[in-house]
């Protein structure tokens, strides 16, 4: 109980905006600005508070700069989220139902903002660099970034980068405490990605709904 006090109040004292923090953001924003494109795999653990593990998904993540994004789960169900540049699609096969809407209506979900945001992170957040974080291991390094306007989808987010600012985790917390944890894994950067993997069109027999929009970042795939 001592310990988690102290680490509690320690963790407290670490001021936002800090000199080493702004420099690790400028980092991964520098790496990211250098990729055009990117394929990765993924497994992914939403942990409830009070429940603990809810069993972790697999799959891979395809990018293409600018704005298209491919998010897609191949076990234990299927899934599929998809920007091709103007909408975002959600595809949920065992449900038959395709949601979409236009992507100025939706925010980019925090895990993934870092990689192709037009802004700089440091004007949307404070940041904050976590030294003893326990996601954090050699040569890895944790960012906190809690929104300057308050997203009514998630609290704050973490980063898990290396030393060319790329990143290889990121957990993002909820008001209510739960955490998505996102491992990346096996990247490529800068490969040929064909732009019809981000064209979808709605299965046939599929019930199809325009989500409304509301205001603050959308939800984190989960």
């Amino acid at each position: 109980m001592y310990a988690a006090i102290t680490a509690a109040l320690v963790l407290g004292a670490i001021p936002y905006n800090t000199k080493e923090a702004l420099q690790l953001v400028r980092l991964m924003e520098t790496h990211y600005a250098r990729v055009g494109s990117m394929r990765i795999s993924f497994e992914q653990t939403y942990v409830k508070r009070f429940h603990g593990p809810q069993g972790t998904e697999k799959g891979r993540i395809l990018i293409k700069r600018p704005g298209k994004l491919l998010w897609e789960y191949t076990s234990p169900h299927k899934k599929l989220f998809v920007i091709d540049g103007k909408k975002l699609w959600i595809y949920e096969p065992d449900n038959r139902q395709v949601f979409w809407s236009e992507v100025r209506e939706s925010a980019l979900p925090a895990s993934v903002r870092f990689l192709w945001s037009k802004v700089s992170l440091a004007d949307e957040y404070d940041v904050k660099y976590i030294p003893r974080s326990k996601f954090g291991g050699p040569g890895l390094k944790v960012l906190k970034l809690k929104p300057k306007k308050r997203s009514p989808h998630y609290r704050y987010v973490l980063f898990v980068i290396d030393g060319q600012g790329r990143v290889h985790k990121s957990i993002v917390y909820s008001h209510q405490g739960d955490k998505n944890i996102v491992v990346f894994k096996n990247t490529s950067e800068n490969v040929s990605v064909k732009d019809d993997l981000f064209r979808f069109t709605p299965p046939k027999g599929v019930q199809v709904i325009h989500a409304a929009a509301q205001s603050g970042d959308a939800s984190d795939p989960k």
